[in-house]
């Protein structure tokens, strides 16, 4: 049994054995990296950390455990938008929890003209280039 991320707590994932993995972030920029980190796994022994985007293909990371049972490793995404869903086992205990990137957002500056391209602060509005306005 498992919990997905609760308000307010950035990609927790708690369980009843007490493992857990978590993100430093609920949304991310595309491309950005995210921390993740776990706590309660077998000290001594080792972690496998699956990431499955959301272009259905999985990767796959071996962080360094901890005496302590701990974990933190950082993995950059590709620039998908979409929700990754992250799973952080020892082969006895397992927690998993999802995380999302921004969509892909759409801007199109053909509308702006730069009149003065020594000057980079200021730029002029080109109306011959503003789409259609409904009447």
């Amino acid at each position: 049994m498992f919990f997905f991320a609760r308000p307010g707590m950035p990609g927790s994932a708690p369980f009843t054995n007490g493992v857990t993995v978590t993100t430093d972030d609920n949304k991310y920029a595309l491309g950005q990296p995210m921390t993740i980190s776990g706590a309660g796994y077998t000290p001594g022994g080792s972690v496998t950390v699956t990431i499955d985007r959301p272009d259905h293909v999985t990767d796959t990371l071996s962080p360094t455990l901890n005496p302590d049972g701990t974990f933190i490793v950082v993995y950059t995404p590709p620039p998908v938008p979409g929700r990754f869903k992250i799973t952080a086992t020892d082969g006895i205990f397992t927690a998993k929890t999802a995380t999302t990137q921004a969509d892909n957002i759409s801007v199109d500056f053909d509308q702006c003209a730069n009149n003065d391209p020594s000057n980079t602060g200021v730029i002029a509005w080109n109306p011959s280039r503003a789409p259609a306005q409904p009447r």
